[in-house]
């Protein structure tokens, strides 16, 4: 988040608004959460993770939030998230233009990440772009499990600009 370009608001959060049950609120309502991991009784220490393991199922059951755009014809799907996704859309409204049929996934959360989504659109090729060295790209290709293939463009330190991605994706789509 330090190396955000772009302004971002988060709504206030209070112990009365807050519903989540695994927020750490300050405790000044309600028990402490107590985070405590070391358990030396193996029975003990199997509760605790059948806690956890609950606790992260309810996460990804719950708190999964992607957005799509623009796929429902889409032959190439752009994977991309944060200032990147915003610069997609400009490119895809460019390549559309041009009679390229381009989508894009854009997860909210990286985790848990929406692994549904990707999968409801593996029998599409995907570009994914983004501004470090691929850390999103092993999720995806994860997410479509050999499916279709998964190409990747990333830079680090300059924000890549649409054209970039349109060269990109006009790349891909020469390869049919």
């Amino acid at each position: 988040m330090g190396q955000m370009m772009e302004p971002v608001s988060f709504p206030k959060l209070t112990p009365q608004n807050s519903s989540k049950e695994w927020a750490l609120t300050g405790a000044k309502d309600r028990p402490a959460n107590l985070i405590k991991s070391l358990y030396l009784d193996p029975s003990a220490l199997e509760k605790h993770n059948l806690v956890i393991n609950e606790t992260i199922q309810k996460i990804k059951r719950d708190e999964v939030q992607v957005e799509t755009a623009q796929t429902d014809d889409a032959e190439i799907i752009i994977a991309a998230y944060g200032t990147i996704a915003r610069i997609a859309k400009t490119a895809i409204e460019v390549l559309r233009g041009k009679g390229l049929k381009v989508g894009l996934v854009r997860p909210i959360t990286v985790f848990p990440f929406p692994s549904k989504t990707f999968e409801e659109f593996a029998d599409r090729r995907f570009l994914v772009v983004e501004m470090n060295f691929g850390q999103m790209l092993e999720d995806v290709k994860l997410s479509l499990g050999g499916r279709t293939s998964v190409h990747f463009y990333g830079r680090t330190g300059v924000v890549p600009n649409y054209d970039e991605i349109i060269i990109e994706v006009e790349k891909l789509a020469s390869r049919k």
